[in-house]
Parts: C-alpha cells; structure tokens; sequence
C-alpha cells in the first residue's frame, strides 16, 4: 500500500495551485494551503530544483519582483501521479476508517445490551 507523505501532499497542492495560475506568489500559496511561508519557499525550490516546475520574472506586472511559477511537463506528469497515489491513500483510509466504525459501532452495541 502507497503511504503519501505530507511532503508529497503539500507538493501535490503547490501543483495543484499554481496549475493555471501561474502568477501567484509564495505568500500566496502559503496562505492558501495554510503552511508557513518558509515551507512554500521550500517546496517551491524543490519543486523548481525537481525540474517541475520553472520560474520566469513577470515582466508586466507592476510588483518588478513578481515570478510566474510555470509547470512543466515532468511537473504536469508528477502532478498527475501525485493525484493518483493521493486518491489511492485515501480511498485505503477511507476503507480503513469504516471498518473501524463499524468495529465501534459494534462493541456499542453490545455494551448497550449488557
């Protein structure tokens, strides 16, 4: 069974995020997915520094200091992937969380009876 770490789910998000719009700052990204800006700026180098990602200036903006984060093609591909082993994660959590519901539910039950 796949175990997504939550590096590579906060990864999964920056890529998600930036899928589109690729002007947005890291402040931005931090305060979207609700991580420190310290951590943005780390996972966005990763990511650059993973080829997934590639950063140009953003010339007609009027912050001279602004980047526009681009994917790139091995960046939409670990995307893609991500979402895969992140869908997989969940779907066996899920499994997981109901089975011990039921298991709950159960010994409820007969604690009830008593």
């Amino acid at each position: 069974m796949s175990n997504l770490k939550r590096s590579d789910e906060t990864m999964l998000q920056i890529l998600q995020a930036l899928d589109g719009k690729a002007d947005v700052s890291q402040r931005d990204l931090a305060r979207e997915l609700k991580i420190s800006l310290g951590a943005a700026n780390y996972c966005i180098n990763a990511l650059i520094e993973k080829g997934f990602i590639k950063l140009d200036r953003f010339y007609k903006s009027s912050n001279k200091t602004g980047y526009l984060y681009v994917l790139t093609p091995e960046g939409i591909q670990a995307r893609l992937n991500l979402t895969r082993e992140f869908i997989h994660h969940k779907r066996a959590e899920y499994v997981r969380l109901e089975q011990e519901i039921a298991d709950l539910q159960s010994k409820l039950e007969a604690e009830v009876k008593k």
